[in-house]
């Protein structure tokens, strides 16, 4: 079945019936002070370059939206690959004469986040909890209740049919986002790399490691500090049943606020050149992919289009929430 992706800063999440488990904890230490990256972050003299990084980061969002998608575009595309695949499933249990429900979409809400080791939104957190939270109140409402409902000696013959009615992956899957989008997505994100060698040094990109090594939140790059944040926190079962709450809970959330507020000091020289070498190829990335980027439009406004006719169908119905 597929699954509903882990959030990152792409933001693209798979439509889907069951929710990846999140990691177990990763240590990380934990500390009260965050040294300053650079003397100059905050100056007035710093004031400019942070102005025209603000102008070149909505520039790329811009870009990055066209291509991506917007919010509500990802999860129509999210709904059009889980009901694809569901209908599936259910027409083939049911030519069996076997009863199936169909599954409620587990929903993670993606993003259009622009791709690249720098540019990533700084914030109060890293929106590791939020995912976490969000995937661990919707109840998947698993088929093991119509299986459940069967006589001991129906089981076997009803779970090996579910086994046998798995689609092929070609009919649904990757059909949450369009094909055009996946190659022009790849191309802004080598315009995004380019950017970011021209802009940050070796020197740079060291000096952040060291400056989250300093803060007490070590990690080689955001990515990886993102990970070990989202390993901190408690499973999604663990999560459900305290609905989001206690000590487990509160120390990831914790740990989540140090690594925002050090990624933030740490980062934030470095986010700014990496959008500055940034915004003199977005132009001329987006002239030359014009008639790319004006079929991927109407790509995702058809995957829109095909979501609300499903909907209207009644055949999307979302997780119910546990709390």
């Amino acid at each position: 079945m597929p699954a509903v992706a882990a959030g990152g800063l792409a933001g693209a999440g798979r439509a889907g019936t069951s929710a990846t488990a999140v990691p177990a904890t990763t240590a990380v230490p934990a500390t009260t002070a965050v040294p300053a990256a650079t003397a100059a972050v905050g100056a007035p003299a710093a004031r400019p370059a942070a102005a025209a990084a603000g102008a070149a980061a909505r520039e790329a969002e811009r870009v990055a939206r066209q291509v991506a998608g917007s919010a509500a575009e990802q999860r129509a595309g999210r709904v059009v690959e889980h009901v694809r695949y569901q209908r599936q499933v259910e027409d083939c249990m049911r030519a069996a004469g076997l009863d199936y429900p169909r599954l409620p979409l587990v929903d993670v809400p993606g993003g259009t986040a622009l791709p690249g080791a720098w540019t990533a939104p700084l914030g109060a957190d890293l929106g590791a909890g939020a995912q976490v939270r969000a995937v661990a109140r919707q109840d998947p409402a698993p088929s093991a209740r119509a299986a459940q409902r069967l006589a001991a000696a129906e089981q076997g013959p009803w779970y090996a049919r579910l086994r046998g009615c798995e689609p092929d992956p070609s009919t649904y899957l990757d059909s949450h986002v369009p094909a055009g989008a996946v190659r022009l997505g790849a191309l802004l994100a080598a315009e995004v790399a380019a950017a970011e060698r021209a802009g940050v040094t070796a020197a740079a990109a060291g000096g952040y490691r060291t400056c989250l090594q300093r803060a007490g939140v070590p990690a080689t790059s955001y990515e990886d500090l993102r990970l070990r944040v989202l390993a901190a926190y408690p499973g999604q079962d663990a999560v459900a049943a305290s609905r989001g709450a206690g000590g487990a809970w509160d120390r990831a959330a914790a740990l989540e606020a140090r690594a925002a507020a050090a990624d933030g000091t740490c980062r934030a020289p470095l986010r700014t050149a990496a959008l500055r070498a940034l915004q003199p190829r977005l132009g001329p990335f987006a002239a030359h992919h014009a008639a790319e980027l004006r079929r991927v439009r109407a790509d995702w406004a058809a995957l829109a289009a095909e979501a609300r006719r499903y909907e209207r169908q009644g055949l999307v119905q979302p997780a119910a929430l546990r709390w």
